[in-house]
């Protein structure tokens, strides 16, 4: 899917899930009062994000206010799937500017033109209240087992390590 998304004041950054623990999908998306785009992502990849925009909140002068995150709007249907994440930080403003862009299988021989791409200006509070709300998502999955650290299915946990 060829998509191309800028965002130059988007009024929210949001992550969120459908599905129950075990089954979930994780989206992020990006709204402005023009359009809103939503992208389907990994766990792993809305937890590094979290992680890596609050590291790099030290280095910009971040609110000590972080406002509500924004649930997902519905209908939530992602426009691609996420691959590359690329960010960068304006350091005249103080702005961040993230890079969405399409995840793309080598194999894909039907693939013709340009991957999908989402470009966005994010205010530090936008960013913060991202990774508040990317922690509390992440947190709500399934517990780890305290053993092997995978997950604990409702139905039961097939554990190596108690094997």
């Amino acid at each position: 899917m060829s998509v191309f998304f800028q965002f130059d004041h988007a009024d929210a950054f949001a992550t969120g899930t459908v599905g129950r623990p075990g089954a979930r999908t994780f989206f992020l998306q990006i709204r402005s009062d023009e359009h809103h785009v939503t992208v389907k992502c990994e766990k792993q990849q809305v937890a590094a994000m979290a992680e890596h925009l609050r590291s790099l909140l030290a280095s910009v002068d971040a609110p000590a206010w972080t406002p509500t995150p924004p649930p997902l709007v519905e209908p939530v249907e992602a426009a691609f799937v996420l691959g590359p994440i690329g960010l960068a930080i304006d350091p005249d403003s103080g702005t961040f500017i993230l890079q969405l862009d399409e995840m793309i299988l080598e194999d894909e021989e039907e693939f013709e033109g340009v991957a999908g791409s989402v470009r966005v200006v994010l205010q530090p509070a936008q960013i913060a209240a991202f990774c508040e709300q990317a922690d509390t998502i992440v947190a709500a999955g399934r517990p780890s087992c305290p053993f092997c650290s995978g997950p604990i299915d409702p139905e039961g946990h097939p554990c190596p390590r108690m094997n």
